[in-house]
């Protein structure tokens, strides 16, 4: 997800011209655009040599491990660091191009030539400042907030009065100025409504292409904290209290990938977390507990089967057998799925494949179940494996002829086909309830069985476990 970004502001795209390819109509078509990738490539190479790399005028944070000296941006393409820290590619300057009046000829790509004129100025937003803190060392801190409005949030008004937790979705953009005796840079940190533990956290620095670095923290923080310190790994530290509700701390010396943030209350009590505390991992429990809206529900309990607890005993065994691989043997686990078109075949890729281990030592959770007919049930579960996790999916059982639950092949292909080369023959969508018909997680419109849910990026995994 990316963060919104002000429509009053530049953006960037890459692209290179060469003009000797181009026809007079097409010299023409590209002139405004071309003008503006040179503008913004010299002024890529201005604000490197000034320090550091343009960021905050969108919305994200920093990441200092991407910030490169002004020489290698000037041999390069030409780079600017975007809002959330990653380089984004921008055409470089055509030696002797005339970019004034945006004229590309044969004769503007030849080295040389007259003067140039780069139109890089521009109105930044307004935006409020927050705090504004000098240090013992001299080094000078400004935060200005840039407010996204509440209607950036994701999922807004979408599914009734919940809302996701503060922490889920930046709503705002910090521009963090730094300046020093020697340096001067710009950089950025996302901003919540509530940081999620009391801390969101954005590191950032300056000084590198002159020689004097500075590394520093931007700590938001509630209202019962009092006082902030920054210490780093090495040793260096800085202690301030928090001005509307962000602390701007610094220290001279160069980024460390290690340092702890101690915060103290009003109570005089003190709370500890180091930089791998503050890692929020996006397909954890707790996000999905508190920033994805709740799952589409199970169809409505209907007419109910006439021992309902035997009968939920006798659904959730045949879902244990049929994705049981160490102890059941393939003939009887085939025996527990309604339609076995095509599951050996899968089970067989499966089981030679990739992510065979992974499927091996997979475990299922069942998070609700219901019968919606004395012949249905349907049931939500999750799914946790080495590599990742997938929850809130959906499963159907159906009560055969002689007695017996079977999990119906929809069920059992859907899981199958999260790995890739073992999906049933023919494929399967994936199963949904009709609740989530009209739910804007899933398809176009909401059809069932088309897309997945967002927001969460969850890495490639399986469910089931291969034949032994």
């Amino acid at each position: 997800m990316s963060d919104p970004t002000s429509a009053d502001e530049p953006t960037l795209e890459s692209g290179s011209f060469e003009a000797n390819d181009l026809s007079p109509a097409d010299r023409a078509a590209t002139r405004a655009p071309a003008s503006r990738l040179v503008a913004l490539a010299a002024c890529t190479a201005l604000v490197a040599g000034l320090g550091g790399f343009l960021i905050g005028h969108t919305s994200g944070s920093s990441d200092q491990s991407k910030v490169k000296p002004a020489a290698s941006v000037a041999e390069s393409t030409g780079s600017v660091a975007s809002a959330n820290g990653a380089d984004s590619p921008v055409a470089a300057p055509i030696a002797g191009a005339s970019t004034g009046d945006s004229k590309i000829g044969s004769s503007a790509v030849r080295p040389g030539g007259g003067g140039m004129y780069s139109p890089n100025a521009y109105e930044e937003p307004k935006q409020e400042l927050l705090a504004e803190r000098t240090t013992s060392t001299g080094i000078t801190m400004r935060a200005h907030l840039q407010d996204y409005g509440a209607t950036s949030t994701p999922y807004a008004g979408q599914y009734g009065s919940w809302k996701p937790a503060g922490w889920c979705f930046p709503t705002g953009n910090l521009r963090i100025s730094i300046v020093t005796a020697t340096a001067v840079n710009i950089s950025g940190a996302s901003w919540f409504s509530e940081p999620k533990g009391g801390s969101a956290v954005s590191t950032f620095s300056a000084g590198y292409a002159e020689g004097s670095p500075v590394f520093g923290v931007a700590v938001q923080v509630g209202t019962n904290v009092t006082s902030v310190t920054f210490t780093t790994a090495s040793g260096l530290t800085d202690t301030a209290p928090p001005v509307r509700g962000v602390a701007l701390l610094a220290v001279n010396g160069p980024i460390e990938q290690n340092f702890t943030i101690t915060l103290t209350s009003a109570d005089g009590t003190t709370s500890s977390q180091t930089n791998a505390d503050l890692s929020l991992p996006y397909d954890g429990s707790d996000y999905a507990a508190a920033c994805e809206p709740p799952p589409p529900a199970l169809p409505a309990a209907g007419a109910q089967p006439a021992d309902a607890v035997a009968a939920e005993a006798a659904v959730r065994d045949s879902w244990k057998i049929a994705r049981d691989f160490n102890n059941t043997d393939a003939a009887a686990r085939l025996g527990r799925i309604d339609d076995t078109t095509g599951i050996a075949e899968a089970w067989k890729a499966l089981s030679i494949g990739t992510y065979a281990d992974a499927a091996k030592t997979s475990t299922t959770t069942i998070q609700d179940f219901v019968f919606s007919s004395p012949t249905e049930a349907w049931f939500r579960y999750d799914i946790s494996t080495s590599m990742g996790n997938f929850t809130n999916r959906y499963g159907k059982a159906l009560l055969g002829d002689d007695g017996v639950w079977r999990i119906t092949r929809q069920t059992v292909c859907q899981d199958l086909g999260l790995a890739p080369g073992s999906q049933c023959t023919p494929p399967v969508d994936n199963l949904y309830p009709p609740s989530a018909a009209n739910d804007p997680r899933y398809g176009q419109g909401g059809a069932i069985g088309v897309g997945v849910p967002v927001p969460v990026d969850q890495p490639i995994s399986i469910d089931v476990a291969p034949q032994k």
